[in-house]
């Protein structure tokens, strides 16, 4: 009942932040949501700094850009808001020191920002 709850209330409040008062969320859409809060135990800082990311990146919401990036944090082990600031600060670090190497992050961001921008 507990889980039901909070799914209610952050789905209410991932369409807040993403805009998305005038429609209902797609059966993908309410997987993500499902996922980010049962599979990976996300929060809703958690889902609003992907939020964030995605927007600095591609000038719009995209659920499925900020799910990609959620992805990559879990997959990393990324668990706090703290986890992340400190990720991004290490990678900023790094693609200031590693200049000419290949980063496969740094290449699924700019290709998700890519796929979003031709839509």
């Amino acid at each position: 009942l507990r889980f039901i709850e909070r799914a209610e209330k952050t789905e209410t409040h991932v369409r807040r932040i993403f805009g998305i008062n005038d429609r209902a969320l797609t059966k993908k859409e309410k997987g993500l949501i499902e996922k980010w809060l049962g599979e990976y135990g996300y929060d809703y800082e958690i889902i609003e700094k992907a939020y964030e990311l995605t927007v600095d990146s591609t000038q719009k919401p995209s659920l499925p850009y900020a799910g990609a990036i959620m992805d990559r944090w879990f997959s990393q082990g990324i668990k706090t808001v703290q986890d992340i600031d400190r990720d991004i600060e290490e990678r900023k670090k790094s693609r200031g020191q590693d200049i000419g190497s290949f980063d496969t992050d740094e290449f699924l961001e700019a290709a998700l920002k890519r796929s979003f921008e031709g839509k």
